[in-house]
Parts: C-alpha cells; structure tokens; sequence
C-alpha cells in the first residue's frame, strides 16, 4: 500500500507520447522526481529483451497509457502476456556529468521483468508466456543506473495468468539516485510508523478486552486494526515479500481480499456495540452474513477466482461505508457521548477507502491512502479514548470519594478495628456467622441515675446531652486503642484488643474527660453526672449474628456479663474502676495504678464470689485523696472483714468515715456490717 510521497505528474511535466518520453529540458535537481506515466508502445503476446528488440522484425507496436491494465479483451484477453517499451531522451549535461539515477519499480499483474538501457535491474517473479511456467510476485524496490547515452530504452515485460486483469498499475519513478533513495526511506518510514501504530493499537484493545470483557467494542476495533495491517503488508510496498523473500503471493492476495470483505463486518460490530440503538439488527446481520460470505470464497477458492469478486466486494464496502456514516450520524442527532469524534474521524476513514477503490481501477492516479484515513480514525479514536479516560477517571475519583465517605460513615457503624480482628478488609466481605476466638478486654460505662436525668429532658434534649457526653467519651477509647462495639442506651460497651492496660489508661482517661465535662456543665449551670466503669480480660468470640436481612456484629463470652455486673458495683461503691483482683496481674510489671480491694463479692448470676478491686486513679482529686489518706486504714478493714472479724471492721470502717463520710464503699461495706452485727428484728 503505497503511502509515501504521492506521484502525480504535475501540470508542467513532461508525459510519454507514442512510446517516447523527451526529458531534454527537465533539470532534476530542480524539478525533481518524475514519473513514466503515459503513451509506451506495446507489444502484445511479446517477450522482449533489449537483444530482440534491436534485431528481431517486430510488429507494429499498440499505444497504450500507463499505468493501466489491458482494456482491448478481443486483442489481448487479461490472461495473456505483453511487452511495453519507452524510449526515454535525457539532456547531454546528464551524460557528460555521469549522474546516476535511480527508478522505484512497483507492481504489475502478475509477473514482470525491468530492463534499463539495456540492463535488466526488476525483475517480480517469474514472466513467462503460459501459467505453468508463471510465478506471480509483488514486491516493489529500487534499482539504479548510470545512463550510457542521451536516449535510454526502458522495457517492461509482463504477463498475467493468475489475476483477472493484466496491465502495470504502477509504471516507474524517475530521479537521481538520492532522490528515489530518500522517498524510498520516507516511504517505507511511513509503511512502517503506521502499520506500528496499527498493530500496537490493536494489540492494546485486544488486551484491554480479556482484561475487562464487558467493553466488545474494544475487540472488534483491535481486529479491525489487525485487518487493515494485513492489508498494509500484503499490498503497496509489499512488506510481506520485502520480510519474507519468495513469500506467496497466494496467501499474500487472501490478505488482501480477506482484509476488503472483513473490514466491514468487524467496523459494523465496532459501532453497533457503540451505538446499538442507533443500528437495525436485520442489517447488521445482514453485513455480517455478506462479508462472512466474501471471507469463506476468498479462503476456499485460489486468488485468481476470487480476485473476480474484487469489484463486489469494493461495491459492498462503500454501501456499508455510507450505511456506518448513516448510523454514526443518527448518533450525532442523538448526542450520544463519542460520537461526534467518531464521525469526523469514519468521515475521513470514508473518503480515503473511496480514494483506494478508485485508484485500485486506475480512475484516479493519487495512491492507496487507506493506512493514512485509519490512521486519522486512530487519531480521533485516540482523542475519544483520553476523553473517556478523562471522564472514567473523574468518574473513579468521585466514585473513590464517595466509597471513602461510605467507608467512614460504615466505620461509624462497623468500626474498622472489628473487621480487622475478623480478617475481613471491607464491610462487604462480612457473612453472617462470621466469627473469631481471642483475648480481649472489654470495657462496660454506664451513666448513673441516667433514668432520673431524663425525666427533666425533652426526648431530643436527652439526645443531645448524650451525643455531647459520647463526643467527649469515645475519642478517648480510640486514643488507646480501643474501639465502641456498641451502645446500650447511655451506656457503652467497649473492646480492647491490644491489651487490658491500654483499657485501664482508657478509662483512666474517661474519667479525667468527665471531670472536664461536669465542669462546663457547672458552668453553663446543667446536671452534673457520675459512671461506673468496668473492665474485664479473657477469651471472647467475636462475630456476626442475626439472619440475611439483618445482622449485627456482637462479642458472645462469660466475661461479657461479668464486666457489665462488675460496672454496675459502681452503684454501690463510688465511682472508680471495678476489675477482678487477678486481672491486676496481667499488667506489666513495672506498671501500677492507684486501687484498693473492696473484698470478695459474690456477683447476681455467679456461684462464686470474687476478690474485687477499685482503681480510683482518675477521680476527682478531691476523692482520690482522701482514699489516699485512708488506704493504710481500709486496708486493715477489709481485712478484718475478710476474716469474719466484724467488730473489728465495724470499728475500722467508722474511723474510716469520720474523715470521708463520702465513701460510697465504706458506708456500703459499714452498713453491711452493722446488719450482721445487730440485725433489725
């Protein structure tokens, strides 16, 4: 497919009249290159050489115009053979100055030979006068000679018994060496830049379809690319023969006739998946039936039978040429997204393809400028594709944003930390039954005397107070490495799952916040509050529950329960933390908190009593001081109390509210005491 430089004689150039071409005045270093188009003498069923034709009686030579092919039938059929002759007169200055010159010889049907003042230099196959000894070749090249004398004979020879029409299509180009050597490069630069971009496009549709298998139109382009680089090899510059030296022509014609008639049919399938409600089914399979058709015969049948099918299937092209330009215009009408590109690019796409048909029947002698209209639809395919990627990526972007956001409105819900611990990287990963066995510590707060708080609040009132509250709370949880599995009302149950020291330091920190928190409310003259905390260690399930419709996350353990019973001590003892005394020994240890025992407390819903402890660190300072102060004195208390020793306890416990009448411990453990000791009958 020739795409290089186009060789059209200018107005002013010099043309071959009844077998002579007078180059006299023609100066190419100045004017250039030149082509040997015109009037050759003809010789028909004639195999001349430059030997034969200065001594052998030749017939009366036929005027015949290339490039062109046989069109006198009844004289010479297209399976037949012919020589063409040219008697080209240079200027002397080109003799004396031994300029050398350089001639681009391309096809003739099927067979042809070159002689150049007396040298033969082309050759394409194999010329013979039957198609036995015949051996059709395609393959363009360059040659060059340094003119012996001011008149130069050149000799085509040609024969044609494998191809419906026989003739030059492309009759020589004439120039210095330098010349036809630098179109020759640009030319084959061009082939080659275009057919890389043909098969590197098509490659990356092809793949970008198996990696996402949804976008058919992305195949049905990549094929169409693969098509037209079959015809780009196979004809024009003939890469194929170039490569390949003695490559078939056979198969080299099925490239060709295979990329006319499968062309349209991959193109319809690359728009109607585009555009399908711009395009009639009926239709589309009947292009599809028809060019599948065209495909079979040209596979089934040698070249030369079904190079007979090459004018239908040209006319079967530029019907579905104007049908796609129909479709791809409804298209525009209907401002579908792409098709405006697409259009303007399918246009220019259309106009070389009607170019090609009419060069290939020498009605027009521009040159095959098909790999140039694909390569302009490439362009516009390449502007439409940046823009879908622009739009997809902005598409990406926003969808990215809004699943962040979702993501963070779910964590709120769901916290990360709990899919994390279910080895689950996204809410949408989470079964029901999901479910994992670890040690954990959970953390129960509870608001005292909320109940009583909320009779004097209006229901949105009590919300809002709550939120305030929480806002305060739950950062504190996460600062340590905990995350809020649930809330129970104003209560809150937390898990730690990193250690039960940073559950401690979380409620340590609560209290301090709370502290803050009943200091605005003093301010702004507001309830003030008090919660109970406790904290419990050991092996949980942790998991989902509930059905298909509706499912909650939850962790189901003994030590749950305990830590909710261990939080509600708190009602009775003060505030502070709640623990069991061996939970102190998972702590590390150089590392103590301010506590004291509360004795063994027999827990609702437990067989046996346990040896409690209060860490007080984090009350008010005006608490934890005095339980300071008097911790050498409790302790002697309740150690008298876990003796049985109640006279003792009774006596200690007195002294040890006579300092604080505000431990709510000491007067719960003192009352006790005074029951046993003198009961009410």
């Amino acid at each position: 497919m020739s795409i290089g430089l186009l060789y059209p004689a200018a107005a002013s150039s010099p043309k071959a009249v009844a077998g002579v071409l007078d180059l006299r005045a023609w100066d190419f270093e100045e004017d250039g290159l030149l082509s040997l188009e015109g009037e050759w003498s003809m010789y028909r069923k004639l195999l001349l050489d430059p030997a034969m034709l200065a001594s052998f009686n030749l017939p009366d030579p036929l005027v015949q115009s290339l490039p062109g092919y046989w069109k006198i039938p009844d004289v010479l059929p297209a399976h037949s053979y012919a020589s063409y002759v040219l008697t080209v007169l240079f200027p002397e200055s080109l003799i004396d100055n031994n300029v050398i010159l350089g001639s681009r010889c391309s096809d003739a049907t099927s067979a042809c030979k070159v002689w150049i003042d007396g040298q033969p230099l082309f050759s394409n196959g194999v010329v013979a006068d039957n198609a036995q000894e015949e051996k059709p070749e395609f393959r363009p090249d360059i040659v060059f000679f340094t003119p012996k004398s001011s008149t130069v004979t050149v000799i085509i020879q040609v024969s044609n018994h494998n191809y419906r029409t026989g003739g030059v299509w492309s009759v020589p180009l004439l120039g210095t060496a330098d010349q036809i050597s630098g179109e020759w490069n640009r030319s084959m630069q061009a082939v080659l830049f275009l057919l890389g971009a043909l098969i590197i496009m098509g490659i990356n549709q092809v793949c970008l379809f198996f990696s996402r298998r949804k976008e058919r139109s992305g195949l049905w382009f990549g094929i169409v690319c693969i098509i037209i680089s079959m015809r780009i090899i196979s004809t024009g510059d003939c890469l194929l023969n170039q490569w390949i030296p003695g490559f078939s022509w056979e198969i080299a014609r099925k490239f060709e006739f295979l990329a006319i008639c499968l062309g349209p049919v991959f193109f319809g399938l690359f728009i109607h998946d585009l555009f399908p409600q711009c395009m009639s089914r009926l239709v589309h399979r009947i292009n599809c039936t028809i060019g599948f058709v065209f495909a079979a015969i040209v596979l089934l049948f040698p070249a030369g039978i079904s190079s007979y099918l090459v004018i239908p299937m040209e006319l079967y092209v530029a019907i579905v040429i104007l049908w796609l330009l129909t479709i791809l215009g409804i298209a525009f009408y209907r401002k579908e997204r792409g098709s405006g590109w697409l259009l303007a690019g399918f246009i220019i796409l259309a106009l070389t393809v009607v170019n090609d048909i009419l060069f290939s029947q020498l009605i027009v002698g521009s040159a095959y400028l098909l790999p140039i209209g694909f390569f302009a639809f490439i362009a516009s395919q390449v502007v439409l594709l940046a823009r879908k990627f622009t739009f997809g990526f902005n598409q990406s972007e926003l969808f990215a944003l809004e699943l962040e956001s979702t993501n963070k409105s779910f964590s709120r819900f769901v916290p990360t930390q709990f899919l994390q611990l279910l080895n689950r990287e996204k809410i949408m990963d989470v079964e029901l039954g999901d479910q994992i066995e670890r040690n954990l510590t959970v953390l129960f707060s509870d608001i005292r005397q909320f109940t009583t708080l909320s009779e004097i609040m209006s229901p949105k009132e009590s919300f809002m107070f709550l939120n305030t509250y929480l806002n305060r709370i739950g950062p504190k949880i996460r600062e340590h490495g905990g995350f809020i599995d649930k809330y129970v009302g104003d209560g809150i149950m937390a898990l730690f799952p990193e250690s039960t020291k940073s559950a401690i330091d979380a409620a340590i920190a609560i209290q301090h916040e709370l502290s803050l928190f009943n200091l605005d409310q003093r301010t702004k003259k507001q309830p003030e509050i008090e919660i109970g905390l406790g904290l419990h260690a050991d092996v949980m399930a942790l998991g989902t529950i509930g059905e298909q419709g509706r499912m909650d996350t939850t962790v189901i353990a003994d030590a749950v329960n305990l830590a909710s019973r261990l939080e509600s001590l708190c009602k009775v003892y003060g505030p502070g933390i709640i623990v069991l005394e061996k939970l102190l020994d998972l702590l590390p240890e150089d590392v103590s908190y301010r506590h004291r025992r509360i004795g063994t407390v027999k827990i609702k819903g437990k067989k046996n009593g346990y040896s409690l402890v209060q860490i007080y660190e984090g009350i008010p300072a005006s608490r934890s001081e005095k339980i300071d102060t008097n911790l050498e004195l409790w302790n002697r208390a309740i150690d008298a109390y876990e003796s049985d020793d109640l006279s003792t306890a009774y006596d200690l416990f007195e002294e040890v509210l006579e300092y604080d009448q505000e431990d709510l411990a000491a007067n719960y453990l003192f009352i006790q005491i005074s029951n046993e000791l003198y009961p009410v009958l």
